[in-house]
């Protein structure tokens, strides 16, 4: 018997691969799809925000969302929270139907 650094020498030493069940090469596909999922999302996410909604390097962040690992913690702890929209009031009229362009007595019908 040939010991395991007798058959490295020549050669001889080589994995064997094993067929997959088709269970595991679905799960496979599945995971596949969700660590794509994530990067995708974290770099559409990533080239729409601005340098002040980041935190640290816009740069380092793409090289980090690279793999599913990297999204998820840019995701989670690289941005900056959103601050909430400037709610301004309308001016009257603006943006509805005026009452003076409605019918007459379309407001004041009983049902």
């Amino acid at each position: 018997m040939t010991s395991l650094r007798d058959r490295i020498r020549h050669g001889e030493a080589r994995m064997v691969k094993r067929p997959r069940s088709p269970r595991q090469r679905s799960l496979a596909v599945v995971l596949i799809g969700i660590s794509l999922g994530l990067v995708a999302v974290a770099e559409r996410d990533l080239h729409r925000r601005g340098d002040t909604q980041v935190r640290g390097d816009k740069r380092l962040w793409r090289v980090v969302c690279l793999n599913a690992i990297g999204a998820v913690g840019y995701l989670l702890w690289g941005r900056r929270p959103e601050q909430p929209p400037v709610r301004r009031e309308r001016p009257p009229g603006r943006g509805r139907i005026s009452s003076r362009l409605r019918p007459p007595g379309d407001l004041e019908r009983v049902v």
